[in-house]
């Protein structure tokens, strides 16, 4: 227990400070207010310590004392006055030593070079700091420190880190003081005392590398990442991809050896030629058991591929049924080829259409496989010259496969090539004037049963009174497919039925191609319509 003989306020935990007078070496003892007493526990068993008031937040000050009890023990509030005769004050305006600690001037804030060095500034000079003194933290868990230097400035450097992350270093309060200053000194301050170290690592240069299956051999680059100081091996191995040892490429197994300084190492891959046309193929290949401090790193691993040049067959093209939009053109067009068609190649560069009137317009990819396989189907589109079709672009489009677009893994492109022609031919009117299409069906109900058989109704689809379908039961009639026929706005739209009833199915529905709308001008999804006809007009 540490009484005070005055009051005081803004006890905090660095308050309170011991130092051992034969080491000179200082321990910071956490300090609790309590009320006017502030409560220090002790650990350790030295033999002689001299307490002292570490904090300038004291408004009074705090007498010291020397004490040879164990260090462990509390000093009871009863022995206050035994001490008495022992403490010494110190003055009120007592200063405090100032200590900085921060990265030196060359060191890398990453690095895996071992030791990182920090400089140690104290605002004077001090005799009794040591490498004890210099807490290190970070998750690097760095093990040891040297300390070098004097007076004002030193040196910290620190090594032995576990693994990589980060390395911390600080100067707690309390651990060093000087003749000229008459409190010990205050925490560390620091504007870049963090330094990220990694262990030293081997990688491959390139996680993926290419070779053509006519060169002999390929050679594959390995990297050591870091610290070359000291000699370290690495061991590397070819597994099987979808090539195989001794057909495609000859087997790797070895180890290689990095004398110290020596931070890149090769090796070859031997490769075995053939005449067959087929696909490219894969060797995996694989670092393991590093030695001498380092480790494997992220590109530990990689992919060589194997390219075959025996395949000189270009893929052909297909083109399917054309659909024509009220505003587009559609129409696939299927690749296939020997092996596999690249879909890296499926661009909006691919089909040139040409049409009357000087018409020239390259088609859009709608969709396409995203994988390489031996048919790709790809679906195209191409906007009507004025935006919709009418028929001002009545006349025949051609479809042209550019040369050099749609190409195989190996490299073989197509050539320049007609794949088709569409007619366009719209009748008067069009939509410019006026025009829709229509969709018309009757579906009448079962009729009735006369006793002896059942008598279905007939249903009637007129259009300005002429009837363009009829027949038993339900009709339908439609003109918004591909080849437009287009009615203008006052044309009288009817659909009918013998029996009366119009059951669920019956629609009168138009569409307008210059914008896509359509509307429904009757839809009658019950039975409980009634009457012999329903008669719309197209507004």
């Amino acid at each position: 227990m540490v009484g005070y003989f005055s009051r005081v306020c803004g006890l905090a935990g660095r308050s309170l400070g011991l130092r051992r007078k034969d080491a000179g070496k200082r321990a910071v003892a956490r300090a609790v207010a309590e009320g006017l007493e502030g409560r220090m526990m002790l650990a350790g068993t030295a033999a002689a310590y001299q307490m002292f008031d570490a904090s300038p937040a004291v408004d009074s000050f705090l007498p010291a004392y020397d004490t040879s009890d164990n260090a462990s023990s509390d000093v009871s509030a009863t022995k206050s006055s035994a001490l008495a005769s022992n403490f010494r004050p110190r003055p009120p305006n007592a200063t405090f030593l100032k200590v900085t600690i921060n990265q030196v001037d060359n060191q890398a804030n990453t690095t895996s070079l071992s030791p990182i060095n920090f400089t140690v500034v104290f605002s004077a000079p001090v005799s009794d700091f040591s490498a004890e003194d210099v807490d290190v933290s970070g998750t690097a868990e760095a093990t040891t420190v040297r300390l070098t230097g004097s007076g004002t400035t030193y040196n910290v450097a620190v090594s032995g880190m576990a693994h990589s992350g980060t390395v911390i270093a600080s100067i707690p309060e309390g651990v060093a003081s000087s003749p000229s200053v008459s409190g010990a000194n205050l925490s560390s301050t620091s504007t870049n005392n963090i330094v990220y170290y990694f262990v030293p690592a081997f990688n491959f240069d390139a996680e993926y590398v290419s070779v053509n299956e006519s060169q002999k051999y390929v050679e594959i680059t390995v990297t050591r990442i870091g610290d070359c100081l000291n000699a370290a091996s690495v061991n590397c191995k070819s597994s099987r991809g979808s090539a195989k040892a001794g057909a495609d490429y000859k087997l790797v197994a070895g180890t290689l050896k990095f004398p110290v300084g020596r931070a890149t190492r090769t090796f070859k891959v031997r490769i075995i030629n053939d005449t067959v046309a087929e696909i490219d193929k894969t060797v995996n290949l694989v670092l393991s058991h590093p030695t001498g401090g380092t480790i494997l790193g992220a590109a530990s691993r990689a992919v060589l591929t194997i390219m075959d040049d025996d395949d000189h067959t270009a893929p052909t093209a297909k083109m399917g049924k054309v659909v024509n939009g009220a505003t587009t053109m559609k129409f696939p067009v299927t690749y296939t080829d020997n092996l596999l068609v690249s879909c890296g190649y499926i661009d909006s560069g691919d089909i040139l259409v040409t049409g009357p009137k000087g018409f020239s317009q390259l088609a859009s990819v709608v969709s396409a496989q995203g994988r390489d396989v031996k048919s790709l189907t790809v679906v195209y589109r191409v906007p009507a010259p004025g935006g919709t079709w009418d028929k001002a672009d009545n006349g025949t489009y051609s479809f042209w496969l550019q040369g050099n677009q749609i190409s195989d893994r190996q490299g073989n492109a197509a050539a320049r090539k007609q794949l088709g022609s569409q007619k366009v031919a719209f009748t008067s009117p069009t939509p410019s004037e006026g025009g829709y299409g229509v969709r018309l069906s009757a579906v009448s109900s079962w009729g009735y049963w006369d006793g002896y058989k059942h008598i279905y109704g007939v249903a009637t689809i007129k259009i300005d009174g002429r009837v363009v379908k009829s027949g038993p039961q339900g009709v339908s009639y439609s003109t918004c497919g591909p080849q437009w026929t287009f009615y203008p706005s006052g044309t009288v739209l009817e659909i009918s039925v013998s029996d009366g009833f119009l059951t669920g199915g019956s629609e009168i529905y138009i569409n307008d191609p210059r914008t896509g709308r359509s509307q429904s001008l009757f839809s009658n999804a019950t039975m409980t319509n009634k009457g012999p006809k329903i008669v719309r007009t197209i507004p």
